[in-house]
């Protein structure tokens, strides 16, 4: 397990410095962006326009939130599907992609996802798994790359025979 991270950490070290001089460029970009966008934003708020538009912000956050419930809770059920877990065991997975989630800005229903994909890899113990789920993700950000990406990345270096 000791080599496992040291390999983990080692990935995700070079991803990092390799990117580093993109992430201060996109940055640079979103500040002016968000520069002018608020100058932009700034002249439209005025009156019935404005009410409109929240009335709509809030009745489309409430079915998008419906929806990625839904989606989850569909993403969770297919891990069930595979997992072998007992109830606790599939609370914990479930619990931690969730955690996951809040933690990284990622979305739950990719989590959920990476997750049967990481199980269905053959790393069928819920703690193993959510290591696996949590390094992949924090690859996928460094590396810029989806979060089915890095699983896959990360699941086939770990069954890769060694020799």
């Amino acid at each position: 397990m000791a080599g496992e991270a040291k390999e983990r950490l080692s990935i995700e070290l070079i991803a990092r410095d390799r990117l580093s001089s993109v992430m201060k460029r996109a940055g640079a970009n979103v500040a002016a962006f968000s520069k002018k966008a608020g100058a932009s934003l700034l002249a439209l708020a005025t009156g019935p326009v404005v009410r409109l538009i929240a009335a709509f912000s809030g009745f489309a956050a409430i079915a998008g939130a419906t929806t990625q419930a839904r989606e989850f809770s569909l993403a969770m059920t297919e891990v069930q599907t595979i997992a072998g877990a007992t109830a606790p065991e599939l609370e914990r997975l479930r619990q931690g992609v969730l955690d996951l989630a809040v933690a990284n800005g990622e979305n739950e229903k990719i989590l959920g996802k990476g997750l049967y994909q990481t199980i269905s890899s053959g790393i069928t113990d819920a703690s193993d798994a959510l290591v696996v789920m949590e390094a992949s993700q924090r690859l996928a950000i460094a590396g810029l790359a989806e979060t089915s990406q890095a699983v896959d990345l990360v699941t086939s270096a770990l069954n890769a025979p060694i020799g």
